[in-house]
């Protein structure tokens, strides 16, 4: 049997010859979770689908960059405590020569 989705041609995978897999290695994990669109492909149209998609992809990239924006900063912050460092050991060191 033969289904199409979006114009795509869908065939279901030939049966094995050791019966239906359903054993536990087919399961997903307990505690797996996954990201699945508001509604089921089939009640919602491809181009909602591909909206979804972009939507998501745009918020993880919102939150990469916030991320990134956050270790900038870090990275900032350590350079100044790292030099702040720097000089005091450098007076300290001066003080011991005299």
């Amino acid at each position: 049997m033969v289904s199409t989705n979006a114009g795509l041609a869908v065939t279901p995978p030939a049966p094995s010859s050791q019966g239906a897999l359903v054993g536990p290695s087919n399961r997903p994990p307990a505690n797996a979770t996954a990201i699945v669109p508001p509604s089921t492909p089939a009640t919602q149209p491809a181009a909602s689908q591909q909206l979804f998609v972009v939507d998501r992809f745009l918020q993880n990239q919102t939150k990469e960059l916030e991320l990134r924006a956050a270790q900038v900063e870090i990275q900032k912050k350590e350079t100044e405590q790292a030099h702040a460092y720097a000089c005091k050991a450098l007076e300290a060191q001066g003080k011991d020569r005299t």
